[in-house]
């Protein structure tokens, strides 16, 4: 009695393995050769919430924020490798990261292009996942990798822009394709107590209290570019007896970008600016129109930052366990 029920044991057994064997049997190949077993994810705060998110979309998110996403795929590839080094840097320092960088959900995404969603998606799939793990370095070093929308025609070099030798991957690059750019030229005209009114925290103190009152007097005279850098990038601005930064000056108006110039329009300022961004590191108007010539991302990244390799930085992930 004792040797059938053990029998019938072993039978009921066998039948309820039967179709995993199979199934493991048949399906045994792939599975060794996966190479992830499930998904990563990383906090990300949204809002005033912290949320788990699958690595790649949340990637591919901020690749939809930060470039177009109908761009081409080798650009936006070069795109994924920038922002995939600056997140593997965080994670090796501290694999508790949480991430903060702006992304679009897909359905921001649909929001935003419409009918040409699901192209979009698989651009930015492809991207991502064709350059899986894929990060940039210089000298086995996480740099900084700058990057920007559109330069005035060259990129600034990391030297003149930074005033520092410590970014000698990041020189000065000719992008004469950019100056064709629709975007190239924005034009804005205020009258010139507005100018001074935007900068206020640049001369207060230099200038008397008493003489702000008089700001509607002021004059084309008193606005004047006093240095540029090689690239044409404005790096010293006089604003009456005051002094700053083509930046901040840019900052205070809202400009495009510090490389502009001043001219009189009818007893206002005319401010004409050129490119979109900061002009250090990889344009990413050149970066699509080298794509479009049939260059890879890996060229598009050596044209910008000269000098640095790519690795593969997939055990960065282990810290994630």
């Amino acid at each position: 009695m004792r040797r059938k029920a053990r029998e019938l044991f072993s039978l009921l057994v066998i039948i309820f393995l039967l179709p995993y064997v199979v199934t493991l049997f048949m399906n045994g190949a792939h599975i060794k050769t996966s190479s992830r077993v499930k998904e990563d994810y990383v906090k990300v705060q949204v809002g005033t919430r912290v949320e788990e998110i699958v690595w790649e979309k949340y990637l591919a998110g901020v690749l939809a924020k930060e470039m177009a996403a109908d761009s081409e795929l080798e650009a936006l590839k070069a795109q994924a490798v920038i922002l995939r080094s600056g997140f593997y840097e965080k994670l090796d320092h501290d694999r508790k990261t949480i991430f903060t960088d702006d992304f679009y959900s897909m359905e921001e995404l649909e929001q935003e292009w419409g009918e040409e969603t699901e192209t979009c998606k698989e651009n930015l799939k492809r991207a991502v996942q064709e350059t899986d793990q894929m990060i940039l370095q210089y000298q086995d070093q996480y740099v900084m990798l700058p990057y920007h929308k559109l330069s005035a025609g060259k990129t600034r070099s990391g030297q003149e822009a930074f005033g520092s030798e410590s970014y000698p991957y990041l020189p000065a690059r000719d992008c004469p394709k950019d100056l064709e750019a629709k975007e190239q030229l924005q034009e804005c005209v205020l009258p010139y107590h507005k100018v001074k009114e935007k900068c206020r925290k640049f001369l207060t103190a230099v200038e008397n209290p008493e003489e702000t009152k008089e700001d509607k007097k002021a004059t084309f005279d008193d606005f004047e570019i006093q240095g540029t850098d090689a690239a044409g990038y404005v790096t010293t601005v006089r604003i009456g007896q005051a002094t700053c930064t083509g930046e901040e000056f840019r900052e205070a108006l809202e400009l495009p970008s510090s490389h502009f110039s001043f001219q009189e329009q009818k007893g206002k300022l005319q401010i004409t600016s050129g490119g979109i961004g900061h002009g250090v590191g990889m344009s990413q108007y050149t970066a699509n129109q080298m794509a479009k010539e049939g260059k890879g991302y890996e060229e598009i990244l050596q044209y910008f930052y000269e000098g640095a390799q790519l690795k593969d930085g997939g055990e960065i992930f282990l810290k994630l366990e």
